[in-house]
């Protein structure tokens, strides 16, 4: 399988597996896709992590913390220190500038699979999480 094959692959089951909450979870979930490839683009690798990590919504930041761990494993593929979401915190932290960048872009790579998915598995579009948020 080609890289976008196992994003796409692992995306797919991780937001399958959400389709089976219910509809509050779904939304809070499908939220913190959007919210972080926002964060991503705007304030990088580590503050979009340490913000989904640290959200005052309990509810909320287990969506982002199911979603940061799910990212993690797909981060291996590029980074074997990376294993768990502690280990892609500490990695953030800690990584030399070609790491982080590495670490980014398969972060966004990665994360659209999970914004596709969960327009088409959920049913869920950005305006629709933007005006209930």
């Amino acid at each position: 399988m080609t890289r976008e094959q196992e994003r796409a692959a692992k995306a797919f089951s991780d937001v399958e597996k959400v389709k089976d909450l219910p509809e509050p979870e779904q939304k809070r979930y499908a939220t913190v896709v959007y919210q972080t490839i926002s964060l991503l683009h705007s304030a990088g690798l580590l503050q979009a992590i340490e913000f989904m990590c640290s959200l005052s919504n309990s509810e909320k930041r287990e969506a982002g913390e199911k979603l940061l761990g799910s990212l993690a494993e797909q981060m291996e593929r590029v980074d074997r220190e990376v294993r768990d979401l502690s280990s892609l915190r500490k990695r953030a932290r800690t990584a030399n500038l070609p790491i982080y960048m590495l670490l980014s872009r398969e972060m966004i790579a990665t994360l659209v699979w999970y914004k596709r998915f969960v327009q088409s598995i959920l049913k869920i579009d950005a305006a629709v999480v933007s005006n209930n948020d």
